[in-house]
C-alpha cells in the first residue's frame, strides 16, 4: 500500500493507492473532519502506519471494520475500487448550492443554465427578515419543477423557525426539506422527533449524524431526511435500514478520488437529488463538475490523473 498526505488548500488529507500483484490498483481518499466528528488529520495518519497485514481482502475488511470513520471510508473505497478494472458508467442526480442574498436572481439564473432544478439555500448569514423576504421572492419564481432545501447552519432558535414556517407554509411544496434549523441543544433529540413529525416541511439530519451516529436517531424513528457524509462518517453498516426516498449522499469538498466512491453510493437511492456539488468551488480539474444536473463518475484514468497530480511516487 501506498499513501501520502498532503494540504489542498481547503482540506488536509490522505489519498490511498492499493497495488495487487497483477498491478491492479484501487484508490481511497482519507480527509477528517475532527470537528465534525470524525478523528483528526493525525489520528488518521496514526491508524495508517500501523497496517501492516495486507495480504488479502479478508485481511483488509477486517481493518475497514476497526478503522476510524474517515479511514473506514478511504480504505474501503480503495477496496471497492481495486476490484474494479472498469469503473461503471454511473451517474448521480445532484442539487446546486446557494446563498440567500441580494443576488440571488443571478445564482438562480446560473444555476438553471447548468441543468439543475434543486437548490440547497444557506440562510442565517444576514438578518432573519431580510433573508425570508428574499426567500419568499425565491420561491414565487421557482419553475415548476424546481425545488429547494434550507440550510440554516444550526443558527435558528425555536421561535425563528416557527416564524420561518409562516413564510414557507403557503409553499411547503416546493420545500424538500430544512436541514438541521435549530442551534445545538435548543430541544432534546425525543422533543426534535416530535417537531419533525408535526412540522410542515419535513427536516433533516445532517451535523446531529457526524457526531451521534446513526444508530440513535434510527432507534428513536427519526422521521425526516438523512444527509450522510461517509467520507467523515464512514460506512455505516445500518445504511440499509434508512428510507431510500430520504437518504442524501453528501460531499464535502473531496477530490475526484472520493468523489467516485460517493456517487458510487448513491446508486442504492436513485430516486433522490443528492448533495454532491462541492467541486464547483475549485478550478483544478480534480473533482467532477455536473452536466446537465448529474455528476458522473470519474472514471479509472482519471483516477490515475488526480494520483500523479500529487507527484506520488
Amino acid at each position: 500500500m501506498l499513501a501520502a498526505w498532503g494540504n489542498w488548500g481547503i482540506r488536509e488529507g490522505v489519498l490511498l493507492k492499493i497495488t495487487e500483484e497483477s498491478d491492479r490498483t484501487g484508490y481511497g481518499e482519507i480527509a477528517p473532519l475532527e470537528s465534525f466528528g470524525s478523528e483528526s488529520l493525525d489520528e488518521a495518519v496514526s491508524f495508517l502506519k500501523l497496517v501492516t497485514d495486507l495480504s488479502d481482502h479478508e485481511s483488509l475488511e477486517a481493518i475497514i471494520h476497526k478503522a476510524p470513520p474517515a479511514c473506514a471510508f478511504g480504505l474501503w473505497s480503495a477496496q471497492s475500487n481495486l476490484m474494479q478494472d472498469v469503473i461503471p458508467a454511473t451517474s448521480a442526480g445532484t442539487a446546486a448550492l446557494m446563498t440567500i442574498g441580494r443576488d440571488w436572481r443571478n445564482r438562480l439564473n446560473q444555476i438553471r443554465e447548468n441543468g439543475l432544478a434543486t437548490v440547497k439555500v444557506k440562510v442565517g448569514i444576514n438578518s432573519p427578515e431580510e433573508e425570508r423576504g428574499q426567500l419568499a421572492e425565491l420561491l414565487n419564481s421557482l419553475e415548476e419543477n424546481e425545488k429547494i432545501r434550507i440550510d440554516p447552519n444550526r443558527s435558528w432558535t425555536r421561535e425563528d423557525l416557527d416564524c420561518w414556517l409562516d413564510v414557507l407554509r403557503p409553499q411547503a411544496g416546493n420545500v424538500e426539506f430544512i436541514e438541521e434549523p435549530l442551534a445545538p441543544g435548543t430541544l432534546a433529540p425525543q422533543d426534535l422527533i416530535k417537531l419533525a413529525e408535526e412540522s410542515p416541511i419535513p427536516l433533516a439530519l445532517d451535523e446531529s449524524l457526524s457526531n451521534d451516529g446513526i444508530e440513535p436517531w434510527l432507534e428513536m424513528n427519526w422521521p425526516g431526511f438523512w444527509i450522510l457524509k461517509p467520507s467523515i462518517l464512514g460506512i455505516p453498516n445500518l445504511i440499509s435500514k434508512l428510507s431510500k426516498e430520504k437518504v442524501v449522499i453528501s460531499s464535502v469538498f473531496e477530490t475526484g478520488i472520493g468523489m467516485n466512491s460517493l456517487i458510487s453510493l448513491t446508486t442504492d437511492f436513485p430516486d433522490i437529488v443528492h448533495g454532491l456539488g462541492t467541486g464547483n468551488y475549485f478550478d483544478d480539474k480534480l473533482s467532477p463538475l455536473p452536466v446537465s444536473g448529474r455528476l458522473n463518475a470519474p472514471s479509472k484514468e482519471q483516477l490515475h490523473k488526480i494520483w500523479n497530480h500529487f507527484s506520488i511516487a
